[in-house]
């Protein structure tokens, strides 16, 4: 029955983690490709509506998977490490548990409290991303949530491969959950390129034939947002 309600919470996890990488996705395809499709003009405000809905979606996603338990009940990372500890529930399989550390550059022994060497990963990661999380969460209360602000400052966003650093962590959490815990092959939400794919197309189908699919990563300033120039807000 525990560890039923704990496969209830990952798959609630995973859902939200399906539309993060779909949501990152179509934001990276329509940036790489911003100046072509500015140029073109075909479907402008179509992509420019599509990449500001995606980074919003993002942006409420990232602040929802991290966020920690108050008055409800949540899927988030925290709360599904709170609920592993509260319950003592023992890992079927303890390798993707000791993989997921050093991954995260610690080693965990077996016999050793894994759940505080565990919260210890996930607070050290809070802490190294802190800056950004805060980013996240002004721009989600302020314009998404409130509108306290008129404009879309995406500028004050962190730039792409924050946002993709924070997500594989998410997903490699998620997947090291799945295999400990519940067992079975978790979702490859990494190497699920469906929207991306699909977006591909139809970037040809409206006359784009040197589709960019991927960031130069010689060049950091292209790691910032490039945005369509329907929604730069003036």
């Amino acid at each position: 029955m525990v560890k039923c309600k704990l496969d209830d919470k990952n798959i609630g996890l995973t859902k939200i983690l399906f539309d993060l990488k779909q949501s990152l996705d179509l934001y990276k395809l329509i940036a790489l490709n911003a100046s072509e499709i500015n140029a073109k003009g075909t479907g402008k405000s179509f992509f420019a509506t599509t990449q500001r809905l995606a980074i919003k979606s993002y942006v409420i996603d990232i602040c929802k998977i991290f966020e920690e338990k108050k008055r409800y009940e949540l899927n988030s990372i925290p709360e599904i490490l709170t609920f592993i500890q509260e319950k003592q529930i023992i890992p079927i399989d303890f390798d993707p548990i000791k993989d997921f550390a050093i991954k995260n550059g610690i080693t965990i022994n077996q016999n050793s409290n894994y759940f505080k060497e565990l919260n210890y990963i996930l607070d050290n990661f809070l802490a190294e991303n802190k800056e950004d999380f805060k980013r996240y969460k002004a721009f989600r209360d302020k314009k998404i949530a409130h509108t306290e602000d008129t404009k879309d400052r995406f500028d004050t966003l962190p730039s792409y491969d924050v946002m993709e650093k924070l997500l594989f962590f998410a997903i490699d959490f998620y997947e090291m959950i799945h295999e400990a815990y519940i067992g079975g092959i978790p979702v490859n939400h990494k190497n699920d390129k469906r929207c991306f794919d699909s977006l591909h197309k139809l970037l040809g189908k409206v006359g784009h034939n040197d589709i960019k699919v991927d960031f130069d990563r010689n060049e950091e300033e292209e790691w910032g947002h490039t945005l369509i120039s329907d929604y730069k807000q003036k």
